[in-house]
Formats: structure tokens, sequence, C-alpha cells
């Protein structure tokens, strides 16, 4: 498929909207208006896109503008994340303190360390 579906939307028109429908279910009190195996699909492709990013080292910033997050929901979602592969955060940890991929921090560190004469 390319990157304009049946609707005529681009990809990132197609992504809006899902992204405001999404938030109005939230909002509203409606989320068994999303079908979770629907929700599932987008949420892990999502997910797999910011990965890829991550990988090439443009680790976007995944929440910013008007596309907030709370610290309750980022937990709730990443501990659903986490039980859905089957990893324990104590897991998470020991890939990231051998990793830098993905993680803002340890790659500016490496950065700033190869800037240093």
């Amino acid at each position: 498929m390319s990157s304009s579906d049946a609707t005529g939307l681009s990809t990132g028109e197609l992504a809006a909207e899902l992204a405001r429908r999404f938030s109005e279910a939230a909002d509203e009190g409606a989320v068994h208006a999303i079908d979770d195996a629907h929700l599932g699909a987008v949420f892990a492709s999502a997910i797999r896109l910011l990965a890829a990013k991550a990988q090439e080292g443009e680790a976007p910033a995944a929440f910013s503008g008007n596309n907030t997050l709370s610290a309750t929901d980022a937990v709730i979602a990443c501990t659903a994340i986490l039980e859905s592969v089957e990893l324990a955060v104590f897991e998470l940890a020991a890939w990231q303190a051998v990793s830098n991929i993905g993680s803002r921090q340890v790659a500016k560190a490496a950065q700033d360390r190869s800037e240093r004469p």
C-alpha cells in the first residue's frame, strides 16, 4: 500500500486522525469504542516505528506539542508493554545499561565524550 489509504489521507494525516479519535475516546470515557485488537495493531506498529527511528539515531520526542502524556499514563502503558512481552523492569534496566539505542541520556553522554579534546 502507498503512503495514502483509500480515503485519500496521507499517512501523516491518517496518524493525526487516529490520534484525535483515540484521545477523544480516552477523554470521553469511551474506551470500549475502540476494539482491543485494532488498538493493539496500531500501538504495536507505532512502537515499532518509534523503535526503528531510535535505532537510526533519531530518537524522536514521543510526546511533544499537543501530544502530552501524564507520568501515570506513561508508567501504566510501559508496564502493560513490558508484561505483554514478558519482560521485568530489571531486564529493561539491564538492557539499558549495555545499550544506547533509544536512550537520549546515554547517547548524549557518548556524544559529549567524543567532542572532548
